[in-house]
This record gives structure tokens, sequence and C-alpha cells, in this order.
């Protein structure tokens, strides 16, 4: 289970632009911008959760920010949101500790010999010595953790996710057009009711990234 961070508020925002939706959809009015606007975010969400990823997860940017991991059990790794670029680590007994220790030089990503986006904090093996043995795999003490790195997948979104809040977004918008409703549509003195559902292109578009998810 991964343990709740102190984040600090997150400023959430559209993996599409405004101007490239429109320009995708053939639309020149300003008329629907502020819904568009709403759309695409919130489509940008639904594609973070059907992922299954944090908010933002593929627009992290480059600058380095601090969470705050509780750890209430010694455990031989540390378990964070996913990040792309990992800065410093420090430990502390408390998370409003007027100092914090710096560990970065003892620990690692699980995964920071392979390409790619990691959620898994390790300690450095301690080389052995037949004097004063050590465990290979050392144990992170209890404590609170202040992690800084640069969180996310990916600093700017891919084309693939970009396609698939496009997608979205178009369905949401054309719905928002004939009187739409979470349960219906609503049009020519007839209402069709309908399920919420994600289009399988959307789904597939996406698989590669889940798949990843799920196997990091």
């Amino acid at each position: 289970m991964i343990p709740s961070p102190s984040k600090g508020g997150v400023d959430m925002a559209s993996y599409v632009t405004l101007a490239e939706f429109k320009a995708e959809m053939g639309i020149t009015s300003t008329d629907w911008d502020v819904r568009l606007e709403s759309i695409l975010e919130s489509a940008s969400r639904a594609v973070d959760r059907l992922v299954g990823v944090q908010d933002n997860a593929f627009a992290a940017g480059n600058t380095p920010t601090a969470r705050i991991y509780p750890l209430h059990d010694p455990n031989p790794w540390l378990v964070v949101d996913y990040f792309i670029a990992l800065s410093m680590v420090e430990w502390a007994a408390s998370d409003d500790a007027a100092t914090w220790a710096d560990i970065t030089s003892e620990v690692m990503p699980a995964h920071s010999g392979t390409p790619g986006p990691s959620r898994v904090i390790v300690r450095k093996p301690k080389p052995f010595t037949p004097i004063v043995p050590s465990p290979w795999y050392p144990y992170f003490s209890p404590g609170f953790y202040r992690i800084t790195a640069v969180w996310g997948l990916s600093a700017t979104p891919p084309a693939e996710i970009k396609r698939a809040v496009i997608l979205l977004g178009a369905q949401w918008f054309r719905r928002s057009q004939v009187g739409y409703s979470p349960t219906a549509v609503e049009g020519y003195g007839v209402t069709l009711r309908f399920e919420q559902t994600i289009p399988e292109d959307v789904r597939a578009i996406l698989a590669p990234y889940v798949s990843l998810i799920q196997n990091v």
C-alpha cells in the first residue's frame, strides 16, 4: 500500500490545449471555450484514472518538488508516487521537524538501471566484511521521508495521451450539443438513455501505459 504523501496544492492542467482541440475539431467560434476547457481538464483526469497514475502524471515538467511520506514499520524499500528524476531523500522523526537528515547518497531508485519512471526507492547495498557483517539490503527506519523529485511519468504529454484526451473530449462535447446529462441525451422530443462508457479506441491507445504501470 502506498503511503499518503503531503503534497500541498497541485495545479491541474489539461494534456491538450484549447487551441489544439479546436483545431482538431474544426471549431472557430469562442462561444464554447469555457465548456471546452472544462471538458479537456476532465478528460485529462479521466485518462490519469484509466492508466492508474496520479493527476498530471503526463505533464510533470522539469521542476523538482518535495513530498513527505510516512513509514510506520521498517521496510527494505520506500514506495512513493511515480517520478522521473530523483533529487533528494531526507529523513526525520516527525513531519514538522526543524532539521532533516540528507540520506540521498544512501538510496537509489529501484529501477535506476533502466530507463523510465520509478515509484520505489531502495537502500543501497553495503559492502560485506567478515568483521562487521551487515544486511545486504538495509531497511528504511520508521519515520518521515521527504522526497524531492520531478513527479510523474513524462515531462510533457506523449502523443498517445493527447490523442486519448482529444477522443474523450470530442465524445463529451458532442453529447453536450444535444442536451447531455450523465445518463441521457435529449433532442427532437425524445430522450435516449445510455450508460457512460470509455471508447474502445481510447482503451487501446492507453493499453501500453496501463501495462507499464501494472508491471513497474
